[in-house]
């Protein structure tokens, strides 16, 4: 894979508004991110969205696989990714980072287990448009330049200092992996809940 950033739209769950896509889209154009869209307007099959994705995955032509949307899909598409990657050794130096959060972070978790690979936990091309100048210019860094500050806020269960694999994500996700063999486990995990607005 060639060392300049490229990304991939994917559409793992439901698929976008066509106004907030296209919004996106001039988005993205307007501040100069490379990017190839995948995204059709009609709820394919998990079966298809996961062939798509391990095509994506294994063509080694993209550095990112960003998510447009949320919503709800992704993790019927697990069980199809275990049959396309269970036949080939897959090398994960030439894996593309994926990007999103809602239920990609089904796949952060699956990859992560899979691979030990690194998922970004941002925003969803859609949401791009409604960013903070300031947020947006962090995240195009973490995309374009590989570099910027990784600092978390939020309430912590219990204060303290802690070391740990950073893991987590949407809290329904997260605890419907529970008991799966999809669940990654780890001597020490960091959860972090992107949830909000909810009871402690």
């Amino acid at each position: 894979m060639e060392n300049a950033p490229l990304i991939a739209l994917i559409q793992p769950s439901s698929p976008p508004e066509r106004e907030l896509f296209e919004k996106a889209l001039n988005f993205l154009r307007k501040n100069a991110l490379p990017f190839k869209s995948f995204v059709e307007f009609s709820d394919d099959p998990p079966f298809q969205k996961a062939f798509l994705l391990y095509e994506l995955i294994t063509s080694h032509k993209f550095t990112h696989l960003w998510a447009v949307r949320g919503g709800a899909g992704a993790i019927k598409l697990l069980p199809y990714l275990d049959e396309f990657f269970k036949e080939k050794l897959y090398n994960p130096t030439y894996f593309p980072q994926i990007i999103g959060y809602s239920d990609i972070t089904t796949l952060h978790l699956y990859f992560w287990k899979k691979f030990k690979l690194k998922g970004l936990h941002a925003p969803m091309v859609i949401n791009l448009p409604e960013l903070s100048q300031e947020a947006f210019k962090r995240l195009k860094a973490f995309i374009l330049e590989n570099k910027g500050e990784g600092k978390l806020t939020g309430k912590t269960y219990q204060s303290g200092i802690g070391e740990g694999i950073l893991l987590g994500g949407n809290l329904s996700v997260f605890s419907s992996l529970c008991g799966t063999p999809y669940f990654p486990e780890e001597k020490a995990i960091i959860l972090i809940l992107e949830d909000a607005k909810e009871k402690l």
